[in-house]
């Protein structure tokens, strides 16, 4: 009898880290999952099957492909997801320089993937009926598409020791009707609005469906051949195609004795700068040191993923946050960074910082000790993103990750080149701005954009929206962090155009959209940012900036529009409300693009240099703006006090020097 499962990939799927597991409540938990985890993944069966797997995570260019009826016949067609037309009816291969330029790189994979496939497809009908892409008649159900990943040397970002193409499972697409265009599907079902509480139509955009898992392999066999037949110059081997990579035990590793090894190793946590008698400190130095099992194995060791901490410079960032776990495990005293030090946050800052540390450290320890097809998970000189767990009735969810060292690294699914020299931004993105997961199906950019497309994922344009009346260095600051983001294609300085309180110097001169471009340039010019452009808008209001940006029609012609199929980050302060003032941006956006808010703390200062200028000149420091503002921190960046010095610079040296 056929077995069945739920694909392991796909839009609709989501692979979780183990502090998301909901099983996974404490200290003690994470070691009982550490523990199980390693008796899966030793049991190196002689076979893979997806659903109960240990399978490398792979980072390809994701494709989706589904079954269309052509003026020829059946054919196979991409389909983007989106609500084009060319996507809804399906990108056969003689349509794909419609949807694409020549010389865009979806049309060579598409001309490889879609070219083996129909070559393929009278020797796989049977399957396909079985899939469900074919009822008995011969009609196809063009809502349902196989969730694959491409992997070609010659596009990919991650260089294989082979070529393939990885078939992750079936989805089927939700009905959905945009701007007279309909788009066939399953019927969304209703799922709660965590803001309102209300039950809503999902917004995914489609769903996992059960397949018969031999008719899947099955198919693999029959296209295989057809995929080896594409070969070319930059392709000599043709393809291998794969539904599960399986990962194994090297030969010889007792993998339980490395955990454990692993969990003997101590560490410690400056908790206090002195005296303190809780988690075992050393009384002289404030410094808590135990083997990570007993600190896991503590009963006040518990998971705190939803705890939010108040900071003592302000804002709250999350307790299981990179950039808690990086300030506790630096040595910053904890109670220096937290608001209360006496109170339930300081605990819960140590709890994300162990469970971070847990999972990178024994996860990478777990990584070191497998191999697959494609190589060794770990070697000197790269390292795999990590491995996917699928055993639903064992781990409480079909999908669980680990990916050591990447968990913090970010490094999107690339080949680690030596994996600590670059340096981590410690950004808090809101919980919708996490990075796509493999399989995921995600729209294309503009064809007017240029990027490598070999990784498999949207435009990426970072927005800085404002008037700037002036520009100051915390708003580099913001631009500099933003830059950073894994993967960032371009930053976006876009300088509104006020009609009302417009921002003027003492003497009444106002400061023009042209001054501030230029200004903005200066800055850009001495920085190491590459990415950033400055533009003029007409829009009134900063807000106007950013609405028309996600919600105008895309246009090729206009950079201040978002590109088709992109992904936007917002820069915004960490303030508790700031991300809060996205909310109806978010709702408003074109449906093609994803809207993603990233907290950028803004705790920037003065240089030491410009306050010993001002100390050297105390009449025109007490005259400062921020100064004789008693709700104001004069060491802190503020728009009214460059405008005074701008001011000050026409008359004073002083000015100038500022």
């Amino acid at each position: 009898m056929a077995t069945f499962l739920l694909n392991e990939g796909g839009s609709g799927g989501h692979m979780f880290h183990p502090f998301n597991l909901p099983s996974i409540n404490t200290g003690r938990d994470l070691l009982e999952f550490f523990y199980k985890a390693a008796e899966f993944i030793s049991r190196n069966p002689e076979q893979a099957i997806p659903s109960d797997s240990t399978s490398l995570k792979v980072d390809g260019a994701n494709t989706a492909f589904k079954l269309v009826r052509g003026p020829t016949g059946l054919e196979f067609a991409f389909d983007r997801g989106s609500m084009k037309p060319i996507d809804v009816e399906g990108i056969t291969i003689d349509r794909l320089t419609e949807r694409w330029s020549q010389d865009h790189g979806m049309v060579a994979m598409g001309r490889i993937q879609l070219g083996a496939l129909n070559r393929a497809l009278p020797k796989i009908k049977n399957e396909l009926i079985t899939l469900g892409f074919l009822d008995n008649k011969g009609n196809p159900d063009s809502t349902k598409f196989i969730n694959a990943e491409f992997c070609w040397k010659e596009t990919n970002a991650v260089k294989y020791e082979e070529d393939f193409v990885a078939l992750h499972g079936i989805n089927q697409y939700y009905e959905k009707d945009y701007k007279g265009i309909h788009r066939p599907g399953a019927i969304r079902p209703l799922e709660k609005d965590e803001k309102t509480g209300k039950m809503i139509p999902t917004k995914s955009k489609s769903t996992e469906v059960q397949y018969d898992e031999s008719a899947m392999e099955s198919l693999r066999e029959k296209v295989l051949p057809f995929f080896r037949e594409a070969v070319g110059p930059k392709n000599p081997e043709g393809f291998n195609v794969y539904t599960v990579i399986p990962v194994s035990l090297k030969g010889g590793e007792d993998l339980v004795s490395k955990i454990n090894a692993k969990l003997e190793e101590e560490l410690s946590i400056q908790i206090k700068e002195a005296q303190i008698t809780e988690w075992n400190v050393n009384e002289s130095n404030g410094i808590a040191t135990l083997p990570l099992k007993s600190w896991l194995s503590d009963s006040r060791t518990v998971n705190p993923r939803g705890h939010f901490i108040q900071v003592k410079e302000g804002g709250k960032k999350g307790a299981m946050s990179k950039e808690i776990y990086g300030r506790v495990l630096s040595g910053i005293p904890v109670e220096s960074i937290v608001a209360d030090p006496e109170g339930w946050d300081v605990a819960m800052a140590i709890n994300g910082a162990l469970f971070y540390y847990a999972i990178e450290n024994v996860g990478a320890t777990i990584l070191k000790a497998l191999t697959s097809p494609l190589g060794d998970m770990v070697t000197d000189k790269m390292a795999h993103e990590g491995i996917v767990l699928r055993n639903e009735e064992l781990f409480g969810v079909k999908m669980v990750k680990i990916t050591g060292n990447f968990i913090t690294t970010g490094s999107g699914g690339k080949f680690a080149q030596d994996r600590g020299s670059e340096e981590q931004l410690p950004l808090s993105p809101v919980e919708k701005s996490e990075e796509p997961e493999q399989g995921d199906i995600e729209g294309e950019e503009s064809d007017a954009q240029a990027r490598e497309l070999d990784e498999g994922r949207p435009y990426r344009v970072a927005l800085v929206p404002g008037a700037f009346k002036p520009p100051h260095k915390g708003h580099l600051y913001m631009v500099e962090r933003l830059a950073k983001i894994h993967g960032i294609d371009k930053v976006l300085v876009i300088i509104s155009r006020p009609l009302k309180e417009q921002r003027a110097l003492p003497s009444g001169k106002i400061i023009t959209g042209e001054e501030s471009k230029l200004i903005w340039e200066q800055f850009i010019a001495g920085s190491d940012i590459e990415k950033a452009e400055i533009h003029l808008s007409a829009a009134a209001s900063p807000v106007q900036v950013v609405y028309d940006f996600v919600m105008k029609d895309p246009d090729s012609n206009n950079d201040l529009v978002a590109p088709e199929g992109s992904e936007v980050y917002m820069g915004c302060g960490d303030k508790e409300d700031d991300p809060k003032r996205f909310d109806d941006i978010i709702r408003k956006s074109r449906e093609d693009i994803a809207v993603k808010v990233v907290t950028c703390p803004l705790d920037v200062k003065h240089s030491a240099e410009y306050a010993s200028i001002l100390d050297s000149s105390p009449d025109i420091k007490k005259t400062m703006p921020s100064v004789g503002d008693s709700k104001k921190d004069s060491n802190e960046l503020h728009a009214s006090d460059m405008r005074f010095v701008l001011e000050l610079a026409t008359k004073n040296l002083a000015g100038l020097e500022c």
